[in-house]
């Protein structure tokens, strides 16, 4: 995998497709996002992979600085001096951060007030969308998505001219379509319930439809997620999709009825250790700690037929609490102030069959990493002595655990144990759903194979 961080002339082609992305495919998902990713990168798959990894560490690091509340006095400096006719960007990139300032205004009769920021709680009025049109506009948008995808300017006049004649149906539809989209943006700012992640994850769909979970792990407003304890230290999930890269991008076989996903589905091949030139030479630091595995196998996937492994789908990062656990673990708001750190691990779900079974951790050697200069990219993980271990733990190290046979067991209050399955950096790999046999199948592993797997033979059998 190339883990080279981009050049300054392919960060501003990316900038460019992604204002492209933006302008024309905002709400654009699955295919039709990996459509207009080809009509941008039409002869080179690997480009399109280093766009969308450079697209998700910088998707994670302005993550991070909307978390980063402004203070008063720089609040106060934007609103003074931000030109409200020519650019209002710089207020209203402190208006959205997600985590603002106290801005408290003084008191007024004994009654102290305060500021919470927001940009569009007023707007003004229009003659309510009556039930049967709202019924007429969504046929046309779902026309419009299906057959003009791309229209814009002058072509999508023509296209919605076609659908709808009358001038004002058409400025009520783009009304109603540009309230649509604001709804959808301004809930991505609404978390949603422990309760309403832990549905999503235990009834989506995986093989048929993975939108419902897409959905909520893409909100920019995330709820706490604690995951419980294990010998004394809290653990908690910060939802991510695609912290894990797969080692190899291909999807051999993946022809109709067998369709790739994408990244946030991937496979773990344990009997196959990754194949990249930065390993050569390193087999004393991620060897395989099961010396009964043949050269050939370990070199060789695409001949590995039979080898053990998961499919999952990511949930997120897992966090663990760097201060004193017994002084919060009967009281879930103190927790939920208190420094989280991450652990490195990231938390999947196994899911096979398309539905959440076992919940995972796998340690991501190849995590995002963000320079002095501020680009953004993946950092091969090389040294043996910093990976798989968790806090106040240096004696056991793996790459790969089991922790719960149902991620709705793990909550606040509740213990865990960490089961290893894997010592060693197993391949990640591209998954692909066969809808004829109802399974998602991880690449170079045949339908007819074993299932579930037993780990790589030197840890805890799953």
């Amino acid at each position: 995998m190339d883990s080279q961080p981009p050049s300054a002339r392919e960060i501003a082609r990316f900038q460019q497709v992604t204002q492209w992305l933006d302008a024309n495919h905002s709400l654009a998902f699955g295919d039709e996002l990996n459509a207009a990713l080809e009509s941008q990168f039409p002869k080179n798959r690997a480009d399109r992979m280093r766009y969308l990894r450079w697209s998700t560490a910088s998707f994670i690091e302005k993550n991070r600085a909307q978390h980063a509340p402004v203070s008063r006095q720089e609040f106060v400096k934007v609103v003074r001096t931000t030109n409200i006719l020519w650019k209002q960007q710089p207020l209203l990139d402190v208006l959205w951060k997600r985590t603002p300032p106290f801005l408290p205004l003084g008191t007024a009769k004994g009654i102290g007030y305060c500021l919470v920021p927001s940009a569009d709680l007023l707007e003004p009025y229009r003659t309510p969308v009556k039930p049967e049109e709202v019924t007429r506009f969504e046929q046309v948008s779902k026309w419009l998505n299906n057959n003009h995808p791309w229209a814009h300017g002058d072509e999508f006049d023509r296209v919605l001219e076609s659908q709808i004649k009358d001038p004002q149906d058409q400025m009520r539809f783009l009304q109603w379509s540009g309230d649509r989209g604001r709804k959808r943006y301004t809930d991505q700012f609404v978390a949603v319930s422990r309760e309403e992640f832990t549905q999503a994850v235990q009834t989506t769909d995986m093989i048929q439809y993975q939108k419902p979970l897409m959905e909520i792990m893409r909100k920019r407003a995330q709820p706490f997620l604690p995951l419980g304890a294990a010998k004394g230290i809290g653990y908690s999930l910060v939802p991510s999709a695609d912290l894990l890269e797969p080692h190899r991008d291909a999807v051999k076989h993946a022809t109709p009825p067998k369709y790739p996903n994408m990244n946030n589905v991937l496979g773990i091949n344990y009997d196959v250790e990754p194949s990249l030139p930065s390993r050569t030479g390193q087999a004393g630091r991620r060897a395989r700690r099961n010396q009964n595995m043949s050269e050939e196998s370990a070199n060789s996937a695409d001949s590995d037929d039979t080898a053990e492994g998961i499919v999952f789908h990511q949930l997120g990062a897992l966090y663990a609490f760097s201060g004193d656990w017994s002084q919060v673990k009967h009281d879930p708001d103190k927790a939920r102030v208190g420094r989280w750190e991450d652990t490195g691990f990231v938390v999947v779900v196994e899911c096979r069959t398309g539905h959440a079974g076992d919940v995972f951790v796998v340690f991501n050697f190849n995590p995002p990493t963000i320079t002095d200069s501020g680009d953004v990219y993946r950092n091969l993980i090389e040294a043996d002595d910093v990976w798989g271990f968790l806090p106040g733990s240096s004696n056991v190290q793996f790459s790969v655990a089991r922790i719960s046979n149902n991620f709705g067991l793990l909550e606040f209050g509740k213990e865990f144990e960490f089961r290893p399955t894997c010592f060693h950096e197993p391949e990640l790999v591209g998954t692909y759903c066969s809808h004829l046999h109802g399974v998602i199948v991880r690449e170079t592993v045949e339908l007819g194979s074993q299932y579930p797997c037993k780990g790589c033979g030197s840890g805890i059998s799953t």
